[in-house]
């Protein structure tokens, strides 16, 4: 039944791309943590990172779900990626010129995280629309 599903282009895309999304947010949350323990040396500032990492999901999490369910998908999550690549690209440009600060990184670790509060209940809201009702058990199981 995997290989069949599978088989199906649009449910792979859908995989691979949520698969590889999730990693570079889940690396990307690891590496805000370390920059931040590197740039301070302080383990309550980094402990202070963490939180600015957890707190979106306590603000957004619900109304994420709820500006998903309201929204074209497709368009929202090409707009939130369109947001996420100027935000992790001025971590990039400050950290090699050496001014990249702790406030900086805060907020910017705040606001990537924010814009997951509403990404990823936009993608998972996207498998009703790509798979037939058999297909969904099958398709849950590996996202």
């Amino acid at each position: 039944m995997y290989w069949k599903v599978l088989r199906n282009k649009t449910i792979l895309y859908y995989l691979l791309g949520g698969g590889i999304s999730k990693l570079g947010d889940v690396l990307s949350g690891m590496a805000f943590l370390f920059l931040a323990y590197d740039l301070t040396g302080s383990t309550m500032l980094t402990t202070g990172m963490a939180i600015a990492e957890t707190v979106p999901y306590l603000l957004f999490g619900l109304i994420g779900g709820v500006i998903a369910d309201w929204s074209p998908k497709k368009k929202l999550l090409i707009w939130l990626d369109f947001i996420r690549i100027p935000l992790v690209g001025s971590i990039v440009v400050f950290y090699y010129v050496d001014s990249l600060g702790y406030v900086h990184l805060l907020i910017v670790s705040f606001l990537i995280q924010t814009i997951g509060c509403f990404f990823n209940p936009a993608h998972r809201a996207v498998l009703p629309l790509i798979t037939k009702e058999q297909e969904r058990n099958v398709v849950n199981k590996t996202a």
